[in-house]
């Protein structure tokens, strides 16, 4: 999954009618377009334009552990994985940075005050998905390590009744 920097300002709504702005495409310097969330009378909400070409945003993800574990007779591995979102900014002025990164797992710890939302989103499945939220400065020249963990179930869905031999019990 690539993760890159996109240049997002603010857009706010301060039309003189006491209207909110539904959400929607918008059109941006000559037929470009992009999503916008709704925007309430007198508040915010964001606009991607472009790629910042002069911040530059790379991510590691690694393992560090796995493993088995039992969930309602279902096995599963559980593996634990380390996040690093690298950042850099090349322009000659301070920046400030709105970084998130969308996860399918439950976090367990990040850095930088990151903020973590459980996204409600496939309510079913066995893994939440998970946002996590940072916002800060950064000034020219500078690099910045925003740090994550979280785990995350997957594996073999065999049940433990249809290995006892039991017919009636299916696999997922």
């Amino acid at each position: 999954m690539a993760f890159f920097a996109i240049f997002v300002p603010f857009v706010a709504n301060t039309t003189a009618l006491d209207r909110q702005w539904p959400a929607g495409l918008r059109e941006v310097l000559r037929s470009s377009h992009e999503s916008v969330q709704a925007a309430i009378p007198k508040g915010k909400s964001t606009l991607k334009l472009t790629v910042a070409t002069d911040v530059s945003a790379d991510q590691q993800q690694t393992e560090v552990s796995r493993k088995q574990v039992d969930i309602l007779g279902y096995h599963y591995d559980e593996i634990t994985v380390n996040g690093k979102l690298l950042l850099k900014n090349y322009k000659n002025k301070p920046v400030k940075m709105n970084v998130k990164k969308s996860l399918m797992g439950e976090v367990l710890e990040t850095s930088s005050d990151g903020k973590v939302v459980k996204v409600a989103k496939n309510l079913a499945a066995v893994n939440p998905n998970s946002l996590i939220a940072w916002e800060f400065g950064l000034a020219p020249g500078a690099e910045k390590t925003l740090t994550y963990q979280y785990k995350v179930l997957t594996g073999y869905l065999h049940c433990r009744a249809c290995k006892l031999g039991n017919s009636n019990v299916y696999t997922a």
